[in-house]
């Protein structure tokens, strides 16, 4: 049987059913239906991108304090500041999920590449005739050479030990789809989180503010009051 996480250099010696490479960003909705091989492939990162973008929309943006006297005119300090605490921490825990996204996306583009590029070179070889000659792992570390005549369909791994069955023209038209918005979401989150790192420095900026803006107004009431 197959491994459930083959490596990207995989592949079967079958001519009908090739395995290759694991690519994590294809998303298990390209066969939650059976289909015909003349199907339209739905974008399986499609519903990622959407809610990428409606995640961005929901980060709130720290706005810069002018007027620091003026802002704490008739406001309890200590409360002022806890709210300022209160958003940093919302900020912190956003800047750690970007932050891992950002490094789940940066492992999955060079795998969604590397098999893109490897179902271009199997369906160039597959039009021009010529045989392929690879390795395939009988089991852990154990490989043997396997000749692969004039394949004709792909099978990439979605997940979940899930593998789909594609002709290479409707493989890398999914792989292209995923790629593209994997490099869109990439940017997405780049964004994001040099926007919430904005924040958060700006959080820290008025909070320091707030504090040295009620200690002078303490020692003014203290020194009046002699």
């Amino acid at each position: 049987p197959p491994s459930p996480h083959p490596a990207p250099s995989q592949l079967a010696s079958s001519s009908r059913r090739l395995p290759l490479s694991s690519c994590p960003l294809l998303s298990a909705a390209a066969c939650a239906r059976p289909r015909a091989m003349g199907d339209e492939i739905e974008p399986a990162a499609e519903g990622e991108a959407q809610q990428q973008q409606q995640g961005t929309k929901a980060i709130p943006v720290a706005q810069f304090i002018e007027d620091v006297e003026a802002y704490c005119e008739g406001k309890d300090v200590d409360a002022v500041l806890k709210g300022f605490q209160e958003r940093m921490q919302q900020y912190k825990f956003l800047e750690m999920q970007l932050t891992q996204r950002k490094a789940s996306l940066m492992h999955k583009l060079p795998e969604i590449k590397k098999t893109l590029d490897l179902v271009r070179m199997l369906k160039e070889k597959a039009d021009e005739g010529e045989t392929v000659t690879t390795d395939f792992e009988l089991s852990s570390g154990i490989f043997a050479k396997a000749n692969i005549n004039k394949p004709e369909y792909v099978c990439l791994w979605l997940g979940a030990n899930v593998m789909v069955e594609y002709t290479f023209t409707e493989a890398i038209h999914l792989l292209e789809v995923n790629l593209s918005n994997a490099e869109q979401n990439s940017t997405t989150v780049a964004k994001d989180l040099a926007d919430v790192r904005e924040s958060i420095t700006i959080t820290e900026v008025s909070m320091a503010r707030v504090y040295n803006h009620d200690v002078r107004r303490k020692r003014m009431a203290a020194d009046a009051a002699k």
